[in-house]
């Protein structure tokens, strides 16, 4: 009888400690787990060129697993021309993984802020940027913007049109104003100088009050 209830005794033990075991998370791991997380990516974003692209401003990747609570959730980036490819992964406490990408796209509609030389005087012949002075440009994805010069002269005054442009195309103005000294009317006529030695004085007045106009 004792031998009996002994035997079913240790049955009960080697049943319950069965139970024990395979009451896991499944089976293959060290500790059962062999089940990855469930990942969620964020969604693919676009984002002003300059703007933040971390996770606060983009998105973060969320998870769920059968054992772990809190899958231990982290991110490397790939950076390329206009994009970031985000790799997500989540890891749980087992070291099983699953991962999931997110696109963020980088755009570029802003165009660069350019900032002309002041206005000048400078003599007849010298009205080069070296010697009046060169616009500056700066730009939130392109370190070097484009920056190039238009001239409209009229009379004694250049209007200089500055222009910046940046790898996007996006472009900005501005003005510089040159007023010339010893501005001679009369080599501005293409009269030359013998037309004023010349009985015609007052075709040449005639002229000389419309440049002044």
């Amino acid at each position: 009888m004792f031998r009996n209830i002994y035997i079913t005794i240790i049955g009960l033990a080697v049943l319950l400690t069965g139970i024990s075991v395979f009451t896991g998370c499944g089976g293959g791991g060290t500790d059962g787990d062999s089940t990855p997380p469930e990942i969620s990516c964020p969604a693919n974003i676009t984002v002003e060129c300059g703007g933040s692209t971390e996770p606060s401003s983009t998105g973060t990747a969320t998870a769920t697993d059968n054992s772990d609570p809190s899958p231990n959730i982290t991110y490397t980036d790939v950076s390329s021309s206009g994009q970031i490819e985000r790799t997500w992964r989540a890891t749980d406490n087992s070291g099983n993984f699953s991962e999931c990408t997110q696109i963020i796209i980088i755009e570029d509609t802003t165009s660069p802020e350019v900032i002309c030389p002041a206005d000048t005087t400078v003599e007849v012949g010298s009205s080069d940027p070296e010697n009046t002075g060169f616009a500056t440009a700066a730009d939130a994805c392109d370190d070097s913007p484009e920056i190039d010069y238009s001239d409209v002269e009229a009379g004694d005054q250049i209007t200089r049109t500055w222009t910046a442009e940046d790898e996007a195309g996006n472009t900005a103005e501005c003005v510089q104003t040159i007023t010339l000294t010893d501005y001679d009317v009369r080599e501005n006529l293409d009269l030359g100088w013998d037309y004023f030695t010349q009985s015609n004085y007052s075709e040449a007045i005639d002229k000389f009050n419309e440049v002044l106009d």
